[in-house]
């Protein structure tokens, strides 16, 4: 006998068409679809999740959830046909069905119990999470009068009426609740949104970095960041200057910051420009200081009058990001105003991430929210 009133179903799919791979995207630490499967657990639901992506499928086991393999998109079932199947599969035909979006990854204040809740109170109905939006009047048509948008990405099915739509009861949210990721433009949204409500640390430690630039008085000032080789414009002299890595492009004016990765091909690719902002720079954050010492000793006269100032090792899966974004978050983190040159857009930037190899690396989501929160400097060279 199922003994639960109550159960949460999430389906992700492995494939999507306008943001690709959207479902393993990472967003606070995690695959964006974990976070369906928490928000569940949090309402105290049992999971059954449907999904063909092993990714997810591994998200899934840290929760001690029901796993079904999501049927081939050759099969041709509808959604509901895909939620009937798992739920029957997974012996809960007794129970409702709360629907949870795979790409809602905020749903503050309780608002999946709360559905639930109201639910019990009116069985007989459909409830789905909407926003009251205020209908303006124009000429041709509208009273002003309030109206509700339904989202669903939390609604709750009574369980002999899956996928009934003709008596919804919309339960009023907050519009971060109701917020979808289907397209690069949301996914920065989310990552800026999560950034800025705090709800994670940055993905690298920049505290040394930070306390060295205090020390220096690098704090709360212009700054401008280069990482490319060419491209339009040139660094203001009068703001403070930090180029990153090989310091391609260095033009032989200001430099005080340089953020370099500290590995063999460091040492096989030296340049001028790169010995050159050494000697100018006044800090130098670097990151994989396993070659620290040959480091030192190669640039002895470089470094006479430089502090160093380390970043854990940010290569790991759990921690992956660029070194230019590793330079934003250190700059953003001690309050700088930055202007970026040779960087893509926070939109580009997602779309690069949704279709990399190692897009479910727990770092990323961090780097599309620091493009945005800087604001965008679209050239045509990468971080």
């Amino acid at each position: 006998m199922n003994p639960f009133e109550y159960i949460a179903v999430v389906t992700a799919k492995s494939v999507s068409t306008r943001l690709p791979d959207k479902n393993v995207l990472p967003f606070n630490g995690t695959a964006l679809a974990e976070w369906s499967i928490i928000h569940a657990r949090q309402a105290g639901l049992p999971v059954v999740l449907v999904t063909n992506s092993p990714i997810i499928k591994r998200a899934g086991s840290r929760h001690n959830v029901t796993c079904i393999q999501h049927p081939s998109e050759d099969e041709g079932l509808t959604h509901k046909e895909v939620v009937e199947m798992a739920v029957k599969e997974a012996g809960y035909e007794g129970s409702h069905v709360v629907l949870l979006q795979p790409t809602s990854p905020f749903r503050l204040n309780n608002i999946v119990e709360k559905c639930v809740n109201i639910h019990r109170k009116n069985p007989e109905r459909t409830v789905a999470t909407a926003m009251p939006i205020n209908n303006w009047p124009v000429e041709g048509g509208g009273d002003g009068a309030e109206q509700t948008i339904l989202r669903g990405n939390t609604i709750v099915y009574n369980k002999d009426r899956l996928f009934d739509h003709s008596n919804i009861l919309p339960v009023q949210t907050e519009w971060v609740n109701l917020l979808e990721v289907d397209t690069a433009h949301d996914y920065v949204q989310a990552c800026t949104l999560a950034k800025q409500m705090r709800t994670v640390s940055p993905p690298v430690d920049v505290s040394h970095a930070v306390e060295a630039f205090q020390q220096l008085g690098f704090v709360n000032r212009p700054c401008s960041l280069v990482v490319r080789d060419k491209g339009e414009g040139e660094p203001d002299q009068e703001n403070l200057v930090a180029y990153v890595n090989h310091c391609r492009g260095y033009n032989g004016g200001r430099c005080d910051i340089v953020f370099t990765v500290i590995n063999e091909n460091l040492f096989r690719n030296l340049n001028d420009e790169f010995r050159q902002c050494l000697k100018k720079a006044k800090v130098v954050v670097y990151r994989q200081g396993v070659y620290l010492e040959q480091f030192k000793k190669t640039f002895k006269d470089e470094l006479a009058d430089t502090v160093l100032a380390p970043i854990p090792d940010i290569s790991e899966e759990s921690t992956f990001t660029t070194t230019g974004v590793m330079a934003l978050s250190t700059l953003d983190s001690a309050g700088l105003r930055v202007t970026k040159y040779g960087f893509t857009s926070a939109e580009d930037r997602a779309m690069q991430w949704a279709t990399h190899p190692v897009a479910h690396q727990t770092g990323l989501y961090y780097d599309v929210a620091i493009l945005n929160t800087v604001g965008e400097y679209p050239h045509e060279s990468t971080v």
